[in-house]
C-alpha cells in the first residue's frame, strides 16, 4: 500500500511537470510569434545557461531594425518552468553596442551575443552589414 501511494505521488509530480512545461512552451511560441510581427526587422534568440544546467536559466529574444536599433527585446529568467517573458524597456530604441554595455550579468551577455549572431545571419541574407558588439 505504501509503495502504491509513493508511485501515485511520483506519477502526479511528473504529470504536473509535463503540464507546466507545455504551458511554458506555449508561452515561448506565443512570444516568438508576437515578435515576428515586426516585419521591418530581424529576430534573434539567445540562451544563457548555467554550468551543468543547474541554477537560473536565461532566454532573450531581440528584434532589431535595419539600422541596428533594438525595436523590441524580451527576457525570461528563472529556475522553474513558471518563469515568464518581460520586456526590457530601457534597451528599446538603443543601438546594439550600447545595449550590450548595459547588460550586467554574464548569462545576459552570452544570450545577447547569441541573439545578435542569429540576427547577423539574417542581415547577411538581406545584404546588410553585420552588427558588431564591442
Amino acid at each position: 500500500m505504501q509503495y502504491m501511494l509513493l508511485f501515485l505521488v511520483l506519477f502526479l509530480c511528473s504529470t504536473l511537470q509535463v503540464l507546466i512545461s507545455m504551458k511554458q512552451n506555449r508561452q515561448i511560441n506565443f512570444t516568438l510569434k508576437d515578435l515576428q510581427k515586426h516585419t521591418n526587422g530581424h529576430l534573434g534568440v539567445g540562451i544563457g545557461r548555467a554550468k551543468f544546467n543547474a541554477g537560473r536559466g536565461f532566454m532573450l529574444m531581440v528584434v532589431t531594425d535595419k539600422l541596428g536599433q533594438i525595436i523590441d527585446i524580451r527576457e525570461m529568467k528563472g529556475m522553474t518552468s513558471l518563469a515568464t517573458f518581460h520586456r526590457i524597456s530601457n534597451l528599446i530604441g538603443r543601438n546594439v553596442q550600447e545595449s550590450y554595455s548595459m547588460l550586467r550579468h554574464q548569462k545576459e551577455r552570452l544570450a545577447f551575443e547569441q541573439a545578435i549572431k542569429h540576427i547577423n545571419v539574417e542581415r547577411e541574407k538581406a545584404k546588410l552589414p553585420s552588427l558588431a558588439i564591442s
